[in-house]
């Protein structure tokens, strides 16, 4: 299953991690928030622990092995 995830909050942070435990291949993610920052949030998070992300370039991030197309629109 491939799936997409519009919004990388606490719920979206959650979502991903569970998919990445899944059979659940994440193919897009969308949110407003700088990919900068978005990388942080899930590298660093004090509940879940950390995860292994790369930012390999403005639109792509890496996690674990799975690489993750990364946007930024406001009204998808």
């Amino acid at each position: 299953m491939k799936i997409a995830i519009n919004g990388l909050g606490r719920i979206g942070r959650n979502v991903l991690r569970v998919a990445l435990n899944k059979n659940i291949e994440i193919v897009a993610i969308n949110d407003i928030m700088d990919i900068n920052l978005a990388a942080y949030l899930l590298r660093f998070d004090t509940i879940r622990g950390s995860l292994d992300v790369e930012i390999i370039d403005k639109n792509t991030l890496k996690i674990k092995d799975n690489f993750i197309q990364y946007t930024t629109f406001p009204s998808p």
